[in-house]
């Protein structure tokens, strides 16, 4: 009995656990998001489109988008880009409806695309999450 005790307390005195050593779970408060408005009351013409800027969203893995003031012929699209210039793949967004999906490149912009024949006042917002 004395040697096991021994051999205890010397393998315990070696590997010690400190409080600095323990990983403790932390509960997350917080994720970072960006909000930009793509298009603030922009006036799309019958049949035409608006294309809003690239934004950088590599530091994110989500993103999101809404629209107002739109009827329900006005499309949103959201198009990647590998370097803020030529959009190399599109996703089309639905009819006036809130939309998120997975970043897939390092640059993303919104098209508004009006299916309407008169003119259509378009707001637009992109959300980049991380």
């Amino acid at each position: 009995m004395g040697f096991y005790k021994k051999i205890k307390d010397t393998f315990a005195s070696i590997v010690s656990i400190g409080d600095s050593d323990v990983a403790v779970p932390v509960d997350v408060q917080a994720s970072y998001a960006e909000t930009k408005q793509t298009h603030n009351g922009i006036s799309v013409a019958g049949n035409g489109f608006s294309n809003g800027q690239f934004f950088d969203c590599s530091e994110f893995n989500r993103v999101a988008v809404t629209m107002k003031g739109a009827n329900a012929n006005v499309q949103v699209e959201v198009q990647w880009s590998h370097d803020g210039v030529n959009s190399v793949n599109a996703e089309t967004t639905g009819l006036n409806a809130p939309y998120e999906t997975a970043t897939k490149a390092k640059f993303v912009r919104l098209t508004a695309l009006n299916k309407d024949t008169n003119a259509q006042n378009i707001s637009a917002w992109l959300y980049l999450k991380a």
